[in-house]
């Protein structure tokens, strides 16, 4: 009987994950692995993550070529276990729907700058040779669609540097040092050096924004928020914040609503639901924290 592209995929997956893991995984890492493996296969993108091992593993290990993922592809599982990239979304807190949901997946690689169109030229070979998975425009897309040449890949260290165990200050940062969040950037630095600031006094709220001294820095935060509190996840928790990151005030005043009867039924108070909303809505454009883990890890394998 032929081998599915999804039973290769578990495989290799599998392979890694023991690797990464150890033979005695804790519970919830596993399942959130196997969760991964039923939405790939639901969705039939197996052979994208397929085409993406063997590009950006197979093909840049055989030329020597260095990459580096970034994106919300640092949020799967299944990326990880393939040796696609170094950062484990489990110690990250990252959400795996943020890349592994009903879209088709969007590989993102940086690519060593001076050997770019050498790499590009093989992937694209590659990418010829699988007129089975999706048609080319699409593999194009998913695939190749958005690398990027990057100087910093020719300075690999010999021996990566160990991966601090905390970088919580280094992500943050990264991740509100931009203009439009410079005032929340300044804020964070104010609280991480002694400034007071008051938690709400909603549990669940509070222990989502306690790593950010109170303030909102992550789209995870917001799906933090959406799950804890409001039982909200998924595609739907994705919606909502979009709609937020985008304005779009018609549909966030249907989505408060939606949320307001949901906390009624459990119990929570409409001024508990503003500060709560308060703090949804607070930084319409809060990073993907996958990314920013993504750039700092980075340091510890490339001399930047």
């Amino acid at each position: 009987m032929e081998t599915t592209t999804i039973e290769v995929l578990k495989s290799l997956a599998t392979k890694g994950f023991k690797e990464r893991y150890g033979e005695h995984p804790d519970k919830l890492t596993l399942l959130r692995l196997l969760l991964e493996y039923r939405r790939i296969d639901v969705m039939g993108y197996s052979g994208i993550y397929l085409m993406a091992y063997r590009i950006f593993n197979e093909t840049t290990a055989s030329l020597a070529i260095n990459v580096w993922p970034r994106g919300s592809m640092i949020s799967s599982m299944v990326c990880y276990c393939l040796g696609l990239t170094e950062v484990d979304p489990v110690r990250y807190r990252l959400h795996s729907y943020r890349f592994v949901n009903e879209e088709p997946p969007k590989f993102q690689f940086d690519v060593e700058e001076a050997r770019f169109d050498e790499f590009k030229t093989k992937a694209e070979e590659r990418l010829k040779d699988s007129p089975d998975i999706l048609d080319y425009e699409s593999r194009y897309k998913c695939l190749l669609g958005d690398i990027q040449p990057m100087s910093y890949l020719s300075r690999k260290r010999e021996s990566p540097l160990p991966i601090p165990n905390n970088l919580d200050e280094e992500i943050a940062e990264y991740a509100l040092n931009f203009p439009d969040t410079m005032k929340l950037y300044e804020e964070y630095k104010e609280r991480n050096h002694g400034a007071s600031w008051a938690p709400t006094g909603i549990a669940k709220l509070d222990e989502v924004l306690a790593p950010t001294y109170g303030l909102l820095a992550y789209q995870e935060q917001m799906f933090d928020i959406m799950k804890n509190i409001f039982g909200v996840y998924g595609i739907t928790a994705n919606n909502i914040r979009l709609s937020i990151q985008r304005g779009e005030t018609g549909h966030i005043e249907e989505y408060k609503k939606e949320l307001q009867q949901m906390v009624k039924d459990n119990d929570i108070n409409a001024d508990a639901f503003e500060t709560i909303w308060g703090v949804l809505t607070s930084n319409p454009k809060a990073f993907l924290k996958a990314h920013a883990v993504s750039r700092v890890v980075s340091r510890c394998f490339y001399n930047q």
